[in-house]
């Protein structure tokens, strides 16, 4: 069974914690929590406004669900090498494989454990 004292202590893979996936920088899904000057971008594509970001990785410039997903981990690792203030990730379109890209990035920006 899911869940109990057991679970939290002793997760089935690493995967499962909330907050497995974080950077050492911090993440933010909601651009409106960027007080930072040097401020990173991961999503699709480009941002709206590129001058606004220290850095910049798009995690497909086609739109390719697959494609954002296989670029994901190696974007937030060179992101969070880069010495930033804050990293602002765009969430992709929650369809498919979007669904898992978006939940990692939820986990990437827990700020503490849930257990």
């Amino acid at each position: 069974q899911w869940g109990g004292a057991e679970y939290a202590i002793n997760p089935p893979a690493p995967g499962m914690l909330a907050r497995h996936y974080a950077t050492s920088v911090p993440l933010f899904l909601d651009p409106a929590d960027l007080p930072f000057a040097q401020v990173g971008w991961i999503g699709m594509g480009q941002p709206s406004d590129p001058s606004r970001f220290h850095s910049v990785e798009s995690l497909s410039d086609q739109g390719d669900l697959r494609e954002a997903a296989a670029n994901l981990f190696g974007a937030l690792r060179r992101l969070d090498e880069k010495g930033l203030e804050a990293i602002w990730a765009q969430t992709v379109p929650d369809t498919g494989i979007g669904q898992a890209i978006n939940d990692r990035l939820q986990r990437a920006s827990q700020r503490t454990r849930s257990f």
